[in-house]
């Protein structure tokens, strides 16, 4: 009996310790979260609600939180739209509840690896950007995932010539990509300070050619539909949909790196406004790209149910994760790519800034029950 008693208290502990990680990480998420919302404080106390929508929305959370919540993320979101919703998931809960209850800490931390992501999806119908190699654990690999030499991977760089580099682990908003047009062309030391500046973890790639009514926007960028997808036992639903573009010059799309973000209706039309949202701290609404001068208001994307669809089937090659962010793109052939799944730090905030609509509408309930039926365990 005390050798079984012994047994469980192992396991506990080691779980714990297992644990310590996602807890820490928690804590940073927490302050952070309370430092963003407070830069924002002008933003939500310019939005005054009456009692009658007061009462809806503390009703509202009542019925399927159990409790009353903060208001500032929804007037936050509401100083850009314009639009009451009692239904916004503020940026908090999603962060410190809603995605560490559904994606556990251990898988999520692996599969996040943007090396890992192409062995995860082959054979499943969606293409990804064609790896050129990959620096991991200390490791270069070719393609195929073969150890090669770091003179091998600086020839691998060369024959493909047109190549980003990205960080595999870690990066986000577009921070640390680099985009090399003619990696042929450097000396070799500088190639060898590329792959030195790269970071101890990075997946090269080659360079990709979208489809025209995407690079339209913006070239330069690859111009990303962000679809948030959500297991919810025998079903998967999806958040409303985003495009996300680049800027004149710029290669990468991120909200974050100064790009613009527009609704998506789930039949690929755009909504009418674009917005240029940074962290969430800028308000500045465009009706057409400022570059391009495309309009955004009706304008149709091609192959969004061919996304939905892809983003639906991917969903079920991530073991215990249950909800996911994709970025995903369509060729200059009309095939659907996968640019990059996020799982750990993703975001809620702007979808429903720039819909007018909860993340998760009538179905806000269940996730939520979702969540307090994970967090038990």
């Amino acid at each position: 009996m005390l050798s079984e008693q012994l047994k469980k208290s192992y396991r506990r502990i080691i779980e714990k310790a297992e644990r310590r990680p996602g807890r820490m990480r928690l804590v940073k998420t927490r302050i952070a979260e309370n430092l963003a919302i407070a830069r924002k404080r002008k933003f939500y106390k310019a939005v005054a609600w009456s009692e009658e929508q007061q009462k809806e929305f503390d009703s509202f959370w009542l019925s399927v939180y159990g409790k009353k919540i903060p208001s500032k993320w929804n007037q936050l979101y509401e100083s850009f739209n314009g639009v009451f919703r009692a239904d916004y998931i503020p940026e908090k809960l999603y962060s410190l509840e809603i995605e560490p209850a559904l994606n556990d800490f251990v898988y999520a931390h692996v599969l996040e690896d943007k090396a890992v992501l192409e062995l995860l999806c082959r054979d499943c119908g969606v293409r990804v950007p064609e790896t050129v190699c990959v620096l991991s654990g200390g490791r270069f690999y070719d393609k195929d995932r073969f150890p090669v030499s770091q003179e091998r991977a600086i020839e691998l760089l060369s024959e493909a010539d047109d190549v980003v580099l990205k960080p595999s682990v870690g990066g986000s908003s577009g921070f640390g990509i680099s985009f090399f047009e003619n990696f042929s062309l450097l000396t070799q030391e500088e190639k060898k300070n590329v792959i030195k500046n790269a970071g101890d973890e990075f997946i090269a790639q080659k360079r990709l050619k979208t489809a025209c009514e995407y690079s339209v926007f913006n070239p330069s960028s690859a111009n990303t539909v962000r679809v948030i997808t959500c297991m919810l036992g025998e079903r998967i639903i999806h958040a409303p949909l985003v495009l996300r573009m680049g800027r004149s010059g710029k290669n990468v799309d991120n909200i974050h790196s100064g790009g613009l973000a527009v609704g998506v209706r789930d039949n690929g039309t755009l909504l009418r406004e674009a917005f240029e949202l940074n962290y969430g701290d800028k308000k500045a609404v465009f009706l057409k790209h400022p570059d391009s001068g495309v309009v955004f208001d009706g304008y149709k994307l091609p192959a969004i149910s061919a996304i939905i669809e892809a983003s639906e089937r991917l969903h079920g090659r991530f073991p215990h994760i249950g909800i996911i962010s994709w970025d995903f793109t369509i060729d200059e052939n009309m095939n659907v790519v996968l640019i990059e799944a996020n799982i750990r730090g993703q975001s809620i905030w702007f979808p429903q800034i720039l819909h007018g609509k909860g993340a998760f509408g009538e179905n806000t309930k269940s996730v939520l029950d979702e969540v307090k039926k994970r967090r038990r365990k």
